[in-house]
């Protein structure tokens, strides 16, 4: 008798779920075989979990009828990784307000816990690994305590974190942060590898002596972190830079704020400083010499990081060029072996700054395959309230200095830059066709400030660089075409005739195709 599907050993039957694991509907689909293969679907199909909806079966009860000896486990009892983000799963056209996670899902995600709790603790006695280990919440309109009020983490193991909410209260007051701290020592116990920590980016503020009690706590309950991502909470409006500064400045010297065995950390500040007062990371980082991945920035654009910092291992940097230029110091032999590279601009930059950051990127070209220059996304966000659209202008001076970047880094496999119209019009697109053959990635997004511009004229723009694309296909493989995507931000200053034009143009480009545009206002 030949061999049909159906007399495929176990492990074979579980090795064809697997490779649907991420499609959920072939999964399904392959549920539906036979008892066999819904045995082993169950478990594939519960192992994440990333829409709310699935809540409500994750809080039913056992008597709830659904689980007999056809199903071989609560649902809970399968989960290892729950991710809920209730900022992406939002209608298009909802209010912020609708963003909130509603009672009913509050509700349900507290039945849902005490499930993991009981059938995950059970899965964990028996040695089937199905306990929950990757906890993930983005709840950008609720308060902290509203997300995790009546869940009791203490029967957890997380080995991922990840929490982005409000502050707990504008008016928080000392017992409020205890009741913070308590919860804390909770969620982060010596299991956990991975934290990412971003409550406080927006109103409501918090003090910032508060924010640096908070961080001085994961310090101490963190003690296994490797990975580390942290957002500076917003401190108060009224409380003054100094001293502001100063609490932060004073957790990142502390001996507390310490991680052994960290790897991987992302420390960034979405607010403003506007005096000349420094945030200073170097106490905390050089602490931290075996770093492979730093991600360090204020949207203001000051320094972080205050003389040399040796960091060997380092593979990934992200920050601002004077940060960069602190850890690529020529003094400090030989040069962190950087494999991309994400430089932050604030805005313009000296001819100095300019001429340091290509001599340092000469010193790693040899293991440098991945380029960013663009601008923080927080500056970009600050046009939407009304500011000037020079902003976004985050170019470097000239184009004889992306002449030599590219002379010096021939070798780039990926590209972003964020560059202004004039720029652009200097023959950016033929310098990155002569002088990177290698590429395979690019992304642009061009920022036109001139007075009279339109939809027309950015039409123009992207099906000019179409054009130089296609016609280089000699020197850039046809494949890379693909992979080619342009933003081009056009404004108009408001005139008397002619209100403000704020419109982003997209483009996509394929080899058989003209390119594909797609435009959008994005800001009201």
């Amino acid at each position: 008798m030949k061999p049909t599907l159906l007399s495929l050993p176990p492990e074979l039957w579980r090795l064809i779920g697997m490779q649907l694991i991420n499609d959920v509907a072939s999964l399904n689909t392959f549920m539906r075989l036979n008892y066999r293969a819904f045995l082993i679907g169950i478990p594939l199909l519960y192992q994440k979990v990333d829409r709310p909806e699935a809540l409500g079966t994750l809080a039913l009860p056992s008597s709830a009828g659904l689980f007999n000896r056809h199903t071989p486990a609560h649902p809970a009892g399968l989960v290892q990784s729950l991710e809920l983000d209730f900022q992406k799963h939002t209608q298009l056209g909802e209010s912020e307000s609708d963003r909130a996670m509603s009672p009913v899902l509050q509700v349900k995600l507290q039945e849902a816990f005490a499930n993991f709790a009981k059938y995950g603790a059970r899965a964990a006695r028996s040695n089937t690994s199905r306990a929950l280990k990757t906890l993930k919440l983005n709840c950008p309109t609720l308060p902290f305590f509203e997300v995790f009020k009546g869940i009791d983490f203490r029967p957890f193991q997380l080995r991922e974190l990840e929490i982005k909410c409000l502050a707990p209260s504008a008016n928080m007051r000392p017992e409020d942060l205890v009741r913070w701290a308590r919860c804390l020592a909770t969620l982060i116990r010596p299991s956990l590898e991975q934290l990412t920590f971003s409550i406080g980016n927006r109103l409501p503020s918090l003090l910032s002596a508060y924010s640096s009690v908070i961080f001085r706590k994961i310090g101490q309950l963190g003690v296994n972190l490797r990975e580390l991502d942290l957002s500076i909470p917003m401190p108060f409006a009224y409380e003054s830079e100094e001293g502001v500064v100063a609490n932060f400045n004073t957790t990142f010297a502390s001996n507390e704020f310490f991680f052994p065995n960290l790897r991987s950390c992302s420390i960034v500040a979405t607010w403003f400083l506007h005096t000349s007062v420094h945030l200073n990371l170097t106490p905390f980082l050089l602490r931290h010499p075996n770093l492979e991945s730093l991600s360090c920035y204020i949207a203001s654009g000051h320094s972080l990081i205050h003389g040399a910092l040796h960091l060997p291992h380092l593979k990934f940097y992200q920050g601002g060029p004077h940060d960069w230029l602190a850890i690529c110091n020529p003094s400090i032999t030989p040069p962190p072996p950087v494999e991309r590279l994400r430089l932050v601009l604030a805005g313009s930059t000296s001819a100095e700054i300019e001429g340091q950051v290509v001599e340092s990127l000469e010193r790693i070209a040899g293991s440098l395959s991945g380029l960013s220059i663009t601008g923080h996304d927080a500056v970009i966000g600050s046009v939407a309230y009304g500011n000037s659209p020079r902003w976004l202008d985050v170019s470097f001076s000239h184009i004889s200095v992306y002449e030599r970047i590219f002379k010096a880094c021939p070798c780039l496999r990926y590209l972003e830059c964020h560059v202004n119209i004039e720029i652009l019009e200097a023959g950016f697109i033929a310098l990155i066709v002569e002088r990177l053959p290698r590429l395979r990635i690019l992304t642009l997004t061009v920022t036109d400030g001139r007075e009279s511009c339109s939809i027309s004229k950015a039409e123009e723009v992207l099906y000019n660089i179409w054009e130089v694309l296609r016609g280089s296909s000699a020197a850039l493989p046809l494949f890379m075409l693909s992979r080619c995507s342009v933003s081009y931000y056009l404004h108009s200053e408001p005139s008397e005739s002619q209100a403000s034009c704020k419109v982003f143009a997209h483009s996509k480009f394929c080899e058989d195709c003209v390119p594909r545009l797609g435009f959008s206002v994005p800001f009201d």
